[in-house]
């Protein structure tokens, strides 16, 4: 299936929206460091509550 210029630049738009989105929400914890909740998932591999908000944002 091909998809044609108009659907390709309706899903371009569609995910620069919802990166933006996802880069606010990633901004406004980073902002407020307190609410950050830093927690390790392994060795040298960090997670933030900003990191599971713009996940569940993106989902």
């Amino acid at each position: 299936m091909q998809l044609s210029d108009a659907d390709l630049s309706h899903r371009l738009t569609e995910a620069s929206e919802a990166i933006w989105e996802a880069g606010q929400l990633i901004l406004s914890f980073y902002r407020r460091p307190q609410v950050l909740d830093i927690k390790s998932k392994g060795p040298q591999d960090l997670v933030t509550a900003a990191d599971h908000a713009a996940d569940a944002l993106l989902q």
